[in-house]
């Protein structure tokens, strides 16, 4: 069998994992990036950006991926975010690392939840990895609530899923044939705008559950002592510290304006969750949460 061949068969005869997690996060890496250039019009990609994927795919990890392959992956992964998106929108009261990808929740939490909802066995121990890769590759493109599957039903996350989706409609079929050209500059304006959307539904989200946290943590510890001077004057002395410490690393980023520099000092300033949320960034994104402050 050619090792180039991507159905690999193992010795016992069964097939091996197409999608081993770092082959999925370099394919999801290559998806964002044409997104980001502007190769996403509607649904999915370019013609174009697959076979620079393809071409990408075979280089780094010397397999000859299909396209069918591609599209199975793709639908797949746009399920499985549809599904995280709804437990975190129907579930205000959990918490959810940045960092890690995982929603943080005790083991009887996780499984009143896996009772709850069937698909949320699957983000139990490793969460939604590159969830916000995946916000800016799909944008509004997830639908959620009512207009996706039942909340205790879930797409397939098996790597052979089927379902054909809109991967193999190319833009080219997807727009009427007279309809006029649109520019380079404006699929990537548009692109910008898809991305700038997708991290803010991303934020928003992940700033309610931070905001929930907060609230539970500061009503487990309210005792006698709370109003005191002392008590009063400890949590101004912490507030300050934090304070400081976002304005230094808000001085440290780059290509940020003064107008944007401003109003994010602002924000930190007056909101303590909004303290937290900004530590929790990867350096990129505290540079889009800046610069899309309105």
């Amino acid at each position: 069998m050619s090792l180039c061949c991507i159905e690999e068969i193992s010795a016992t005869g069964c097939k091996k994992d197409i999608w081993p997690p770092n082959i999925e996060s370099y394919f999801i890496g290559l998806m964002e990036e044409e997104v980001k250039k502007g190769n996403r019009q509607t649904t999915t990609l370019t013609r174009d950006a697959w076979r620079r994927i393809k071409e990408e795919m075979k280089i780094q990890f010397g397999k000859e991926y299909t396209y069918d392959q591609f599209k199975n992956k793709f639908n797949q992964l746009r399920g499985k975010l549809k599904d995280f998106n709804n437990l975190l929108k129907m579930e205000t009261g959990l918490g959810y690392n940045s960092a890690t990808g995982k929603i943080i929740a005790t083991d009887d939490e996780w499984k009143k939840l896996c009772e709850k909802y069937k698909f949320a066995k699957q983000f139990k121990k490793k969460g939604c990895l590159n969830y916000e890769k995946l916000c800016v590759i799909y944008g509004d493109t997830t639908a959620t609530g009512a207009n996706q599957h039942p909340s205790t039903k879930s797409p397939s996350s098996s790597n052979d899923d089927d379902s054909e989706g809109d991967f193999d409609k190319d833009e080219d079929d997807q727009q009427p044939k007279k309809k006029a050209h649109v520019s380079k500059d404006t699929r990537k304006r548009n692109a910008r705008e898809n991305a700038q959307v997708a991290f803010a539904n991303a934020m928003a989200i992940f700033g309610e559950h931070t905001k929930k946290k907060m609230e539970r943590m500061d009503k487990s510890q309210v005792g006698p002592s709370t109003n005191s001077t002392e008590a009063v004057g400890q949590s101004s002395e912490q507030d300050m510290e934090k304070i400081v410490t976002c304005l230094r690393v808000l001085e440290g980023l780059e290509g940020i304006d003064g107008a944007s520099f401003s109003k994010a000092l602002k924000l930190l300033k007056e909101d303590a969750m909004w303290r937290t949320l900004f530590m929790e960034l990867s350096d990129d994104r505290k540079n889009d949460f800046v610069l899309n402050l309105v």
